[in-house]
């Protein structure tokens, strides 16, 4: 009994089951009710605190021709779980990304894999994005005797692309993320809820990972926004740059966008000295308005995902290192004998600097050019008069070079079978205009008479191309274009318009669902590739109008939808219709269809 005035706590679990069908003795539910009933125990002995999901992420979506774009944010990688930290697990237990797609708002069709007791438990995901962290496969504490699927180390994303959507359906789709869980305290995965609600009349009330969208082909005349040719205007790097649009939506008109580099000297894991020259970072900037958008990221690799900027990600191919590009380079008659193309090293320590020019090394008679004399180590090679000269294509200038002839006197580049080779050192000025040791040059092999091969003489050449990271020196430079409209690219298309289905025959396979338990729901005619802004018109054969839509969509959207209604909201009888299609500043569209009930 309680006093006047006392008051009490009170916990009540509403317990309820929908499992399969049961048997005559109802032994099904009322096993699933005890096996609800006794976690409803164990939630009250555990003072109400549970596992956390992760932090749900914000999905946005957008419509394509035959495609839906989505991205999301990185909010629940930040996530802690302090119940999971407090037992003695890791809080900091993020894992991935699941995807799911739907035709209903329930979800429904996604939710079909079942426990051990016929009861539906998990939805199959469209899509998995896990952490590259060693854990994968199925977890392995499980619920009911079936298991959570972790995904397969395939590293995280923010963005997705279903080409597996048609035009005109509604599809739904949610954006959820998980954990790893905590095996030792028996804890499987948590995922972050997909938060959607029918409400009273019978809409939908979202939540910020679920999007409801409609594909459609754009409107006549579309021509969809780029950033054009991501061009080298200053440097000669082999590296390139690509992008990839995510939102159409988002993409500014004429910003001029500029990619710059640093650089620096890698240390040799040999040596432990400074060796390589590489990338250090990049910085991208919008010039038009200003301002840094990436500010000296480190991470270049193909498989990294880069930021969403202005409705795009930008994505780079680097080179490791600066060196030879073997399937470049290569002589002008193949029969001339192999080559290396290598940093100048000596003994003693003496070592080139990797300097990213491309060469050409030109052959002719004894004496077409001359070395300059060089001391390596207390040796000295003087000038001689040489076959060939070294000319610099990046800054289109001959530079010095030294040669080291071992093989013979007689000032011929040339090798032989026991080892000898000679070899030509690059000589080029560093910021003082002192002459520093680059590269050097050497012919591997002795002329082969069986296999035809020879030394080179006059006339003939050779092309040196290196593989050059993006460096100090390098600068990219891209324009955006946002989406538009052309209109004699839409005069042009006006014939594509069509009415789809067409006959309407009771029924199109896009109408939704009636939301509530009897009846059907509403009916639906879609009129596609329109112009973006049109009018439409709804004749009867006799001239009578049934209908007008005024349609006035997004460019990438060229399609309007008929409920099959009259201006008087009166179900239209079966029959054949004409529609008139006016889009100033375009044309006009006459064409017919039939309905068939």
């Amino acid at each position: 009994p309680l006093k006047s005035g006392q008051t009490e706590p009170i916990s009540i679990a509403v317990i309820l089951a929908n499992g399969p069908v049961p048997d005559p003795n109802g032994t099904f539910r009322k096993n699933e009710i005890i096996r609800k009933r006794v976690r409803a125990q164990e939630t009250y002995d555990n003072d109400y605190r549970f596992a956390n999901a992760p932090l749900t992420p914000t999905l946005t979506a957008i419509p394509g021709n035959n495609r839906v774009t989505l991205y999301w944010d990185e909010i629940a990688e930040s996530s802690f779980d302090s119940y999971i930290d407090a037992i003695g697990g890791n809080g900091k237990d993020f894992e991935g990304y699941r995807i799911y797609r739907a035709s209903d708002p329930a979800f429904l069709d996604a939710l079909n894999i079942t426990n051990a007791y016929g009861n539906k438990q998990f939805k199959t995901p469209l899509k998995i994005f896990d952490l590259k962290d060693g854990i994968s496969g199925f977890d392995p504490v499980g619920i009911d005797c079936v298991k959570y699927y972790i995904g397969t180390d395939s590293g995280l994303q923010h963005s997705f692309m279903d080409t597996t959507v048609q035009n005109g359906f509604t599809y739904y789709y949610a954006v959820t993320s998980f954990d790893f869980g905590y095996p030792a305290g028996e804890i499987i995965p948590s995922e972050s809820p997909i938060r959607i609600s029918l409400q009273a009349d019978g809409s939908v009330k979202l939540g910020s990972n679920v999007v409801r969208i409609k594909p459609e082909a754009p409107a006549a005349g579309y021509i969809p926004p780029t950033l054009g040719q991501i061009k080298l205007v200053q440097g000669s790097t082999s590296g390139k740059v690509a992008y990839d649009i995510i939102d159409i939506n988002k993409i500014k008109e004429g910003h001029v966008y500029n990619i710059t580099f640093e650089d620096t000297i890698k240390v040799s894991k040999k040596s432990g000295q400074p060796d390589t020259l590489t990338t250090k970072n990049f910085t991208l900037k919008d010039s038009t308005a200003n301002v840094i958008l990436i500010n000296k990221n480190k991470n270049l690799a193909v498989s990294y995902e880069q930021p969403l900027i202005d409705g795009f990600r930008l994505r780079f191919k680097n080179e490791s290192r600066v060196e030879l590009d073997k399937a470049s380079s290569v002589w002008n008659d193949p029969k001339i004998v192999d080559y290396r193309f290598e940093k100048f090293v000596w003994p003693g320590g003496l070592k080139g600097e990797e300097r990213p020019n491309d060469y050409r090394i030109e052959f002719g008679n004894s004496g077409f050019g001359t070395s300059k004399a060089v001391t390596l180590s207390g040796l000295t090679f003087p000038a001689i008069p040489v076959n060939f000269k070294v000319y610099n294509l990046s800054t289109q200038k001959y530079l010095d070079f030294g040669f080291v002839e071992v093989d013979g006197t007689d000032g011929i580049l040339s090798s032989n079978d026991q080892g000898y080779r000679d070899r030509i050192i690059l000589l080029e000025p560093d910021k003082n205009n002192n002459l520093v040791y680059t590269w050097w040059f050497y012919l591997i092999d002795a002329p082969n008479t069986t296999l035809g091969t020879r030394f080179p003489k006059s006339g003939d050449k050779i092309d040196i191309k290196l593989k050059k990271p993006f460096l100090s020196s390098d600068k990219f430079r891209f324009v955006s274009t946002k989406g538009k409209i052309d209109a004699d690219k839409a005069k042009e298309e006006l014939d594509k318009i069509k009415v789809v289905p067409n006959p309407y025959v009771a029924s199109a396979q896009w109408e939704l669902k009636n939301p509530y338990s009897s009846g059907r729901g509403p009916r639906s005619l879609h009129f596609t590739h329109l112009p973006n802004k049109c009018t439409i018109r709804i004749f009867t054969v006799n001239g009578e109008l049934v209908d007008v839509i005024e349609h006035d969509s997004p460019l990438n959207d060229g399609t309007a939808e008929w409920k099959m209604l009259t201006k008087d909201k009166l179900n239209v009888a079966y029959g054949v219709y004409v529609f008139h299609v006016d889009a100033p500043g375009i044309g006009a569209k006459i064409g017919k269809f039939a309905v068939i009930k």
